[in-house]
């Protein structure tokens, strides 16, 4: 096999070792996504911000910002 690769283009070359380490590079990066996920809670928590501007001819009277953290 080594011969096989020796006797390629250098073009060539290049391309398979692009390739080769473009899939171990995609692979180290799933295994440790994987082992990332493993102690961690999958859900987070949800905020949500209720706002109103109340006013007469284009002029703001005040701004409301509820915010409330859904759990």
């Amino acid at each position: 096999m080594l011969q096989w690769f020796t006797e390629q283009d250098s073009a060539v070359k290049v391309a398979i070792i692009t390739f080769c380490g473009t899939v171990l590079a995609a692979l180290i990066a799933g295994i440790f996504s994987l082992l990332g996920k493993k102690g961690k809670s999958k859900t987070t928590p949800t905020y949500t911000v209720n706002q109103t501007a109340t006013g007469n001819n284009n002029t703001q009277i005040g701004i409301q910002n509820n915010f409330k953290k859904d759990e």
